[in-house]
């Protein structure tokens, strides 16, 4: 579940990480976010929350990744 909200100097990022059968949360995972000049980094917490609370408008990848293995690739336009 991820949500985004947008402004005109910011925006925000955040989301729930769980596994897909269970629903179990997934602590303890990289979420990078990966802008045109700039690399943000963050940390499931034990719900498998993430947030990157200030990322300037334009395209990000989003990168989930468990003890280097990639997990998820998303694009997103904010």
């Amino acid at each position: 579940r991820t949500a985004v909200q947008q402004g005109s100097q910011a925006s925000r990022l955040e989301g729930i990480v769980s596994q897909h059968k269970s629903g179990q949360p997934l602590p303890n995972l990289l979420v990078q976010a990966r802008g045109s000049s700039q690399t943000w980094s963050a940390t499931t917490d034990s719900r498998g929350a993430f947030e990157f609370p200030l990322l300037p408008p334009g395209p990000y990848e989003v990168l989930l990744t468990s003890q280097g293995q990639p997990l998820l690739r998303e694009v997103l336009q904010l």
